[in-house]
């Protein structure tokens, strides 16, 4: 919350509410706020759950300023005058992943999703994907269970590669360690994490994760801008931090150019509720209109990005960063997604992370017996693999130690059944050849 005084100087108060209904918090900002103690906005870090509840509408009635930093939009924000999002609309952001999608190429894949409320995190990833594509699968995770078995439905019976994994941030190392119990060939599948946070994490302690895992985020880990601020640590701080900074920073710059002083500053009214609608006009704070009208004309740079507003209160002309899980197990810098043109610009190349090997791994070849493409020879010094494929193999390996001065082990192995491969009566399973490569055991 900030207070202004009679010196014309600002400064905050922070109400840490012991209730959690929204009526009973708006009860405690009466007394908070009166006896000369009002304020002229309010930075509110709660969850909107896509209403403004009553500290909201008290804001709004009191023409108090109100700074939302929650993610999910109010129903009423086009009416809520006085209210302001510092979190980007989500049908930004999901348009974002929904171009992110079609630049990965994805042409079927699973949402992966805790709560409903990933229907309006994704809405514009739903809404836009072809009905002449395969459609998306849906599946719900347990934060609290064991997903295993879902997982294992996904790979090995749906046989889907590309997912997009919209979860709270805690969760998602459990998800991952889940998913390597069941998949032994997480190389041949790729990730989109939606939350923003997810950039933050590291992947060292899962050592058999070798997907490509990609994500979007708002901030960035500059850790002399959070120095500047006193903060220290930038992976430390999430981005309803950097929001609230942003806020803050964002309000201070919108009051100082009102350039206000101890003869045209009226007292903010205490922020309690009225009998009637004429009560809430008489004491509404005659500075309200002003200052709304300072914090759209005012744009500035946060850790959020630029900072800029519309005239509904909402961020606009942000941007979003790229970034790919490397080999080392941290997200990468790899390019921006523009708000104006709705374009991922890389900037940066980061290899696969699937181009990479687990430590101590070996390249499996599956091939079925037959001359003169294969054959095993017994010799005294044990068997021996013949034929044009192992030319062939041994001819590539080569090549690849010579040119890009990498060395693979590699085996030959054949086939259950020696045989190409025939798919299993009412099933999506394959034998053979096929079914290895399908099941990603070769």
């Amino acid at each position: 919350m900030i207070e202004a005084n009679r010196m014309t100087t600002y400064h905050g108060r922070s109400l840490v509410s012991k209730v959690v209904d929204s009526y009973s918090t708006s009860l405690e900002l009466c007394p908070f706020t009166s006896e000369d103690r009002g304020i002229v906005a309010l930075i509110d870090a709660r969850p909107t759950y896509g209403i403004c509840d009553i500290t909201c509408l008290l804001c709004n009635r009191l023409n108090i300023t109100h700074l939302s930093l929650g993610w999910e939009p109010t129903d009423t924000q086009s009416e809520d005058f006085f209210s302001f999002a510092y979190y980007p609309p989500p049908e930004m952001i999901s348009k974002a992943y929904a171009t992110l999608i079609k630049d990965l190429g994805f042409d079927k894949f699973t949402i992966l999703y805790e709560d409903d409320g990933s229907f309006i995190r994704l809405q514009q990833v739903i809404n836009t994907w072809p009905t002449t594509m395969e459609p998306i699968l849906f599946r719900k995770l347990d934060p609290y269970g064991d997903n295993r078995e879902t997982f294992k439905y996904i790979f090995k019976v749906a046989r889907m590669s590309y997912h997009v994994l919209d979860c709270n941030i805690t969760n998602i190392h459990k998800y991952m360690n889940e998913i390597v119990q069941v998949e032994n060939a997480t190389e041949f599948q790729s990730f989109i994490l939606t939350n923003l946070d997810a950039y933050s994490l590291d992947f060292k302690a899962i050592d058999d994760l070798m997907a490509n895992v990609s994500t979007l985020h708002l901030t960035t880990p500059s850790e002399a801008t959070w120095k500047d601020k006193g903060m220290l640590g930038a992976r430390a701080f999430g981005l309803e931090t950097a929001l609230a900074a942003d806020a803050l920073s964002h309000l201070e710059k919108a009051i100082r150019s009102l350039q206000l002083t101890t003869d045209n500053l009226p007292d903010p009214p205490p922020l309690c509720q009225k009998s009637t609608r004429s009560e809430y006009e008489e004491s509404a704070w005659p500075l309200g209109y002003d200052l709304r009208e300072a914090l759209i004309k005012t744009t500035t740079k946060g850790f959020s990005g630029h900072i800029e507003f519309d005239s509904e209160g909402r961020r606009t002309n942000f941007m979003l960063h790229y970034s790919k899980l490397d080999k080392e197990s941290q997200f990468v810098y790899a390019g921006d997604w523009d708000y104006k043109t709705n374009v991922i610009t890389k900037k940066d190349h980061v290899d696969d992370r699937s181009l990479a090997l687990k430590p101590g791994s070996k390249i499996r070849v599956v091939t079925k017996t037959g001359s003169p493409y294969f054959s095993v020879v017994d010799t005294p010094e044990g068997k021996v693999y013949r034929g044009y494929c192992v030319d062939l193999i041994d001819a590539i390996f080569k090549y690849i130690k010579e040119t890009r001065k990498e060395h693979f082990e590699y085996e030959f192995y054949i086939a259950p059944g020696n045989e190409y491969g025939n798919q299993i009566e009412g099933t999506n399973k394959w034998t053979g050849i096929i079914g290895e490569l399908m099941d990603h055991v070769s």
